[in-house]
Parts: structure tokens; C-alpha cells; sequence
């Protein structure tokens, strides 16, 4: 429903073709701008003979084999109507990853809003667990989209302290730990405090602004109390 409100746009990743070979027999890969722009126009003029749509009237004058010159078809002449994007996935399966991005912050943060409040830690749990099982096989995933991946895990720390998700709570420890000390690095010192912040609340060792020097965290991981107590202090130096 986004979509066809134009508030969100698909971002499409689509297969290189080998020398020889159409895109539909292609292997995973990725394209330049330019390329991915002429295989988009192909899928369009495909899927619009695919729907018998009518030929534009340059089409007798045109060289391309689909019936309707590209320069028509780029520039959305009424007599070539974009194709349905549901139908585009359907008809075109080198296509294999889909992904959409709001047009605007404040778009978002609307839509946002619209999401029940009791839903939206279970909601960010769903989406840190989808994320972190992908990039637990692509480590590039998992460098270019940590922030990510814990700021939704931490936007559910009262899920993650219930009972049954003591093996996760320490993942996600370990991974705020982790994101502390590369904001560090990184000169970002208020995003490391709020990581160290959010790890030492999961170990149940937040007391205010102060870390608890006594508590069953101490006993049961001593080293990742260590490390987030450690690591808390050198940032608030």
C-alpha cells in the first residue's frame, strides 16, 4: 500500500549476465548504474508485449524486436504504460533481491507512528533476528549494517531480558560491545556510552548513570561485565 502511495520506492539489485547468455540465465551479481538502467528498460518493453500492450505508433520506424522503440519507452509516452511491479517481479526472475527505502525521513517517521506502541519492540526483535541471521553468513553484511542490526535488537531489551532468550541476550551483549568500541574508534563517543549503556542494562548491571560493582552478571560472564564496565568508563573519560 506504500508503494503504490508513493511513499517508498523499490531499490532492485538484478544478476550481470555472462557474455552470451540472457538475463534471465544470469547468476547472482551486480550491475553499474547504466547497465542496470538498459535491462530495466528491457524488462519493461518484455513485460508490455508480454500484456499485448499496443505498439506505439514509432514502433514501424523502430530497429528493437519488442516493438517499441527505447527512447519511447524511457520517457513514459502515454502509449507505453509502465508495467505493473508485482507483475514485473512475476515475469522476470533474475531478479533477486528487492528492497524498498522511504522517500523521505519524515515519511517514514509518519509510518512509523501508525505502528502500535505495545508491537514495536517485538517488531524491531523480528527485524534484528532477520538481520543477524543474514549476516552471520555474509560477514561484509555484517560490518556495513552492525549499527543497524543492534540498535533494533536494542530497541527490545525488555523482550530480551525475559526468560528463554538468556542465549540470545548474550549475542546481543557481545555485539553492543563490539559496536561500543568501533563508535570509539570511530570518534563517536555518545553512540559508544549508549551501547555500553544498553550492555550493561541487558547484564542487569545499569544502576542510573552508575555500573553496579556487585551482581549475579559478575558471576555468571564476568568477562563481558568486564569488558562493557571497562569500556563504559573509557568512553566517559
Amino acid at each position: 500500500e506504500l508503494q503504490r502511495s508513493g511513499f517508498i520506492v523499490p531499490v532492485q539489485r538484478a544478476q550481470k549476465p555472462k557474455q552470451g547468455e540472457s538475463p534471465r540465465q544470469s547468476q547472482h551479481g551486480s550491475l553499474s548504474r547504466v547497465e542496470s538502467l538498459n535491462i530495466q528498460l528491457e524488462l519493461n518493453l518484455r513485460t508490455s508485449d508480454d500484456l499485448s500492450t499496443p505498439s506505439t505508433p514509432s514502433s514501424s520506424n523502430s530497429n528493437s524486436d519488442y516493438g517499441v522503440s527505447p527512447t519511447d519507452a524511457y520517457l513514459g509516452k502515454p502509449e507505453t504504460p509502465p508495467p505493473d511491479p508485482s507483475l514485473l517481479l512475476e515475469t522476470n526472475h533474475f531478479i533477486t533481491d528487492l528492497s524498498f527505502a522511504f522517500v523521505h525521513d519524515r515519511i517514514q517517521q509518519a509510518a512509523y507512528e501508525l505502528i502500535d506502541p505495545g508491537n514495536r519492540s517485538g517488531n524491531h526483535l523480528k527485524i534484528a533476528r532477520s538481520m543477524f541471521e543474514a549476516a552471520e553468513k555474509d560477514e561484509k553484511f555484517f560490518h556495513d549494517n552492525l549499527f543497524d542490526i543492534v540498535n533494533h535488537f536494542n530497541q527490545a531489551i525488555e523482550i530480551l531480558k525475559l526468560k528463554g532468550m538468556k542465549s540470545l541476550r548474550r549475542q546481543v551483549v557481545e555485539l553492543n560491545i563490539f559496536s561500543a568500541k568501533r563508535a570509539r574508534a570511530g570518534a563517536s563517543y555518545m553512540t559508544a556510552i549508549n551501547y555500553c549503556r544498553s550492555g550493561l542494562d541487558l547484564l542487569d548491571l545499569l544502576d542510573g548513570d552508575s555500573v553496579r560493582s556487585v551482581g549475579r552478571s559478575w558471576e555468571d560472564d564476568y568477562d563481558s561485565s568486564y569488558q562493557l564496565t571497562f569500556e563504559y568508563a573509557t568512553v566517559l573519560y
